[in-house]
């Protein structure tokens, strides 16, 4: 029997807690069963906690050139006017002479056949750290770094995203906090460019978001954990400067708060930690 899934619609995110890997309708294109993608032990994460990731394990793997896939399920872009992909990547090299590689694909038509997005990152270009000659694994939040990739090329198509790690018998390589979102076609803005912004972030979960304009219609505030689950929902109210958000009660990590009002759409990440 093969069950074929509808394209889910965005935001698709993906922390990789969840007991099961690879997640939920998630698969892998592995080039050695004894060698592949693997949740991370516990780790410190780009929020400087603990948290699991997606691992490749270049330091043991010595097939140089040889490429695994981590796959996502189907989004569809129908409604999209603009998408971006983002994630956060830890990475370092054992020397300067290992070269492991990370390269994100794209499918349009259910995985049958991939393009490259454009976005190929090797060797020092990858690094989030300095070398090391120990199998890395991560234990600051800046050891990693959050990189996008534009998935406007496929607007109005139904996407897959495949991560690509290229092996050189290196070092360990991490992915983790993948989000793809789209902007529809309402004006929507990016964080602290538009009309509110939020501070501190990151917080204890008890943060404020301002708004820049001396007079401004009702905004509904909806917040989401990492999965894209709604965890609160709450309304700015016209005209105030300041409004008060706490999300202190829910475990510590990464979400994302809609600002939506009648003209435009703004999306904020904030870290609870």
């Amino acid at each position: 029997m093969i069950n074929i899934l509808a394209p889910s619609l965005p935001p698709m995110t993906q922390d990789f807690q969840a007991t099961v890997f690879p997640p939920a309708n998630w698969s892998i294109d592995s080039s050695n069963a004894n060698y592949t993608w693997l949740k991370s032990a516990l780790i410190t994460g780009s929020a400087g906690t603990s948290t699991y990731a997606a691992r490749f394990n270049n330091y043991s793997y010595n097939s140089s050139g040889s490429e695994d896939g981590l796959i996502s399920y189907e989004v569809s872009l129908s409604n999209a006017a603009a998408a971006l992909l983002t994630f956060d990547v830890a990475y370092a090299q054992y020397s300067s002479v290992y070269n492991d590689g990370l390269r994100v694909d794209i499918s349009t038509d259910c995985g049958n056949t991939w393009v490259p997005s454009g976005y190929l990152k090797t060797g020092v270009a990858l690094a989030t750290t300095g070398t090391t000659t120990s199998n890395f694994a991560p234990n600051a939040a800046n050891q990693w770094r959050n990189d996008s990739v534009s998935l406007n090329a496929y607007l109005g198509q139904d996407v897959s995203i495949k991560f690509v790690n290229i092996n050189d018998f290196g070092n360990s390589m991490y992915v983790d906090n993948v989000n793809l979102d789209v902007t529809t076609g309402l004006n929507q803005l990016d964080n602290n460019v538009g009309t509110v912004n939020i501070s501190p972030n990151p917080s204890d979960g008890k943060f404020i978001i301002y708004s820049k304009q001396t007079s401004h219609e009702s905004y509904t505030l909806t917040v989401y954990d990492i999965n894209g689950k709604v965890i609160a929902e709450d309304v700015f109210p016209a005209n105030n400067k300041s409004h008060a958000v706490d999300i202190s009660n829910f475990s510590k990590g990464v979400y994302f708060i809609k600002v939506e009002g009648e003209k435009s759409v703004q999306r904020l990440k904030v870290i609870s930690r």
